[in-house]
């Protein structure tokens, strides 16, 4: 999982631009990905972890939230990025709801 795709998702949930805000949700990205890595690449100089991206994308959207990052409702989120399945996400073995007020 890249920084540019990461601060592509938060782009998406229309989060505010201060770099304090996308180095706190890249850094939560980085130790969700590490929890629940289906890949480690190591054939770069860097090992790079990769993790399913939808519930990367839930688990980013749910810490925004609580964080009060988010500009957009989460109805405009979900219309250009596809967050959790069917309202749930993954992390590290348990099962997560996504939550309505997201």
């Amino acid at each position: 999982m890249t920084d540019k795709k990461i601060l592509g998702m938060l782009k998406v949930f229309g989060v505010f631009s201060s770099k304090a805000s996308e180095e706190i949700a890249i850094e939560e990205a980085e130790r969700f990905a590490k929890r629940n890595a289906i890949v480690v690449n190591f054939m770069r100089a860097e090992p790079r972890v990769h993790c399913c991206e939808k519930c990367l994308a839930a688990h980013l959207l749910k810490v925004c939230s609580k964080m009060e990052l988010l500009k957009r409702k989460r109805a405009n989120v979900n219309k250009n990025l596809e967050v959790g399945h069917n309202g749930y996400y993954i992390d590290d073995d348990e099962l997560v709801i996504v939550g309505k007020n997201v």
